[in-house]
């Protein structure tokens, strides 16, 4: 997928405006997308961000959509 580093873990915000995806073998990493309300499609919305760790492989969502939280694999962190 556009914008993502092998990706393994994705949630949908609970509000169906983002998608997350964790990049596993990309320094650590989460991308973020954008859904179009209308059409459903998802469009890469800038750079992926750190995770905080690293082997970052399951992503929630918060039920706002505010937050996410991220388990990384290796760092044995959240």
């Amino acid at each position: 997928s556009r914008g993502t580093i092998n990706p393994y873990g994705v949630v949908v915000d609970p509000l169906n405006r983002f998608v997350w995806v964790t990049n596993y073998a990309a320094a650590g990493t989460v991308s973020t997308y954008l859904i179009d309300a209308t059409t459903g499609a998802i469009t890469p919305s800038g750079s992926p961000v750190s995770s905080g760790g690293t082997f970052p492989y399951a992503v929630a969502a918060h039920p706002s959509g505010n937050f996410i939280f991220v388990v990384n694999e290796a760092a044995g962190s959240v």
